[in-house]
């Protein structure tokens, strides 16, 4: 079974994903900040890694940055969610951070089950 982790300092967007990832046929794991979240990396394979942007300790390009740098981590596809408004040099942070994809919120179901399924069934970066 395909396992996300979901990073969201906002436990309601959380439970909201989790419940949408589920019904989904995923497995979802949740951390509250980038920090724990690297823990629950260390201590349990994931297939894609779901993280909000902004998060007071450790956000979503730090955490993606971690992610992308880490020798066993490298691997696992990193998808940031945001309502925030991003300058033109967006797509060049996401690709220094190592970010796969972006969805921007407000998004439907039917979006964010179309991204998921579109990491999680790519061929590995080579």
């Amino acid at each position: 079974m395909t396992t996300i982790l979901v990073v969201d300092d906002y436990e309601t967007n959380t439970e909201i994903l989790t419940a949408i990832l589920e019904m989904g046929g995923y497995k979802v794991l949740t951390a509250h900040d980038g920090r724990p979240a690297l823990v629950m990396l260390a201590n349990h394979a994931v297939d894609l890694v779901i993280t909000d942007d902004r998060m007071s300790n450790m956000n979503g390009f730090e955490l993606a940055n971690a992610i992308h740098t880490s020798e066993t981590l490298q691997h696992v596809p990193v998808m940031l969610i945001s309502a925030y408004q991003y300058s033109q040099d967006f797509p060049q942070r996401m690709e220094q951070a190592g970010i796969s994809a972006f969805l921007p919120r407000p998004h439907t179901i039917e979006q964010l089950l179309s991204a998921v399924k579109a990491l999680v069934n790519r061929p590995p970066d080579v």
